[in-house]
């Protein structure tokens, strides 16, 4: 199996970029009536002749006179027929920041989009984990534009293998001329994205997580992670879904995984105070077995600690949260507590498995136009009812998500911010504020909060641990002796 990376170049074409036009984006193919060129990722056999493709000779997407009129895309078509054995194909533009999926020739999605969204969510996260640069992941047609007779259209439509395009650095600034000082990092932050694709392919599925990764887990309590597995255009089924897990330095252990539709949850052990949980995932398809995280000896990883809940609201129920402040606005779009309806925006349910309902802003009409419902003209403010934070190891945490012109609309644990961090007095009368502005260029502002909790994290004395370490051992012993003589 083979996954494969084009970029979908063409020789005479790239050579006139170097001699007369920066930035030509065609072949050079005489048109006979005065003007040159055809664009190869307009005249691939799939869908060729749809939206988004010119009969303009003159055009910069002129798609040719028949599909597979060219050189170039003859080659590579016949390239693909000459080696059945490629499953992943990627093909590298710019620019704009996004990893972008089929169709584009049209704005339904394919059957098999659940595949192609967890796998570019995924390219995604690696890309802003390696770079710190936010792509925008989603279908051709609706996050960019109808383009038809593509070669991600053809490789998937005519071969049935996975395929996905980059575009790659920036989103404007610079536009097609990214300065050469952009060029490596660019490079850093897309190669770990691509081989996310070639083991997604290569073996036949991607592991997702629908929350974000626990860093605490409460001593002596469920901690509970969940995890997806999403097969690939071509496989039919996951045969198995483990999770391992270790304390310490210790060997790993399979631990329990029990699946319910489409999300497995792993219980994760935490009876050792202080300790350091590791763990990772394995999926296995008839293809292989794919690995969350994906290099060997590596792992996720948590801290056994206590967690005295002194607050928690997960918005199931109304718990006295207000929507408005004097210093509001906004002129459309405010804070409302509801099951969200997921857009291109937004996502389609809460952050946590405690119910459906969250605070958000967004929330249109079922089918209405995207933005509908968003912050315009300023600001809305949602305030907490009182919560205690009188403990001094008091910590806040929440979870939120933010869209502005449609980037970013998945949930994260932003921070935990203690007091330590000075970042409000221990009290047990603090209330928190979130605040969603529209203040900048983006034409899309949404926002959603939830799964609030103040807790005390620490690690509750034990007299029989002497050197500290969050477990009861020999070592113990050896210091009580040492201590003794």
């Amino acid at each position: 199996m083979t996954a494969m990376f084009l970029a979908n170049a063409l020789i005479d074409g790239y050579e006139h970029t170097w001699t007369t036009a920066r930035l030509w984006r065609k072949n050079r193919r005489d048109n006979d009536n005065g003007t040159f060129g055809v664009d190869p990722n307009r005249n691939w056999g799939f869908q060729w002749c749809r939206g988004g493709a010119s009969t303009d000779p003159a055009s910069e997407t002129y798609r040719g006179t028949a599909a597979f009129s060219e050189p170039e895309t003859q080659s590579l078509r016949d390239f693909f027929y000459a080696h059945p054995n490629i499953v992943g194909h990627m093909d590298y533009h710019s620019y704009s920041q996004l990893v972008l999926w089929p169709w584009g020739y049209t704005t339904t999605a394919p059957l098999e989009a659940p595949a192609f969204d967890a796998i570019a969510d995924c390219m995604r996260a690696t890309i802003l984990a390696n770079g710190g640069q936010p792509y925008i992941a989603g279908q051709i047609a609706t996050t960019l534009y109808i383009a038809s007779g593509s070669i991600v259209d053809w490789v998937y439509g005519d071969r049935a293998i996975t395929s996905l395009t980059i575009e790659l650095r920036d989103t404007g600034t610079t536009g097609f001329v990214l300065p050469p000082e952009q060029i490596i990092p660019t490079g850093v932050e897309n190669v770990p994205a691509a081989l996310d694709l070639i083991e997604a392919t290569a073996f036949g599925c991607v592991i997702g997580f629908p929350d974000a990764l626990p860093t605490l887990v409460p001593y002596n309590e469920i901690a509970e992670v969940r995890f997806s597995a999403t097969t690939v255009p071509g496989v039919s089924a996951v045969l198995s879904k483990r999770a391992f897990a270790r304390v310490g330095s210790g060997a790993y252990n399979e631990v329990a995984v029990v699946t319910a539709a489409d999300v497995s949850t792993a219980t994760l052990p935490t009876n050792n105070y202080g300790a350091i949980v590791e763990y990772y995932f394995e999926c296995t398809t008839a293809r292989g077995m794919v690995r969350a995280p994906a290099m060997p000896n590596t792992a996720y990883s948590a801290s056994v600690t206590s967690s005295p809940l002194l607050f928690e609201d997960s918005f199931e129920a109304s718990m006295g949260w207000t929507v408005g402040a004097t210093s509001d606005t906004a002129t459309g779009g405010v804070w409302t507590r509801v099951d969200p309806i997921a857009t291109a925006a937004q996502p389609e349910n809460d952050s946590s498995d405690a119910g459906a309902m969250c605070f958000i802003i967004g929330q249109g009409a079922v089918g209405g136009a995207l933005g509908s419902a968003d912050v315009d003209g300023g600001a809305t403010t949602l305030t907490s009812p009182l919560l205690n934070a009188s403990d001094a190891d008091a910590v806040l945490t929440y979870r939120r998500w933010c869209s502005n012109n449609m980037g970013g609309a998945s949930w994260v644990l932003l921070e935990d911010v203690t007091e330590n961090a000075n970042f409000v007095t221990p009290s047990a009368s603090v209330r928190v504020r979130c605040v969603a502005r529209d203040l900048a260029s983006g034409s899309v502002v949404e926002a959603g909060f939830d799964f609030v909790r103040v807790s005390v994290t620490g690690c509750p004395s034990n007299p029989s641990d002497i050197n500290g370490d969050g477990s009861v051992d020999a070592s113990d012993l050896a210091q009580l002796l040492g201590n003794w003589s």
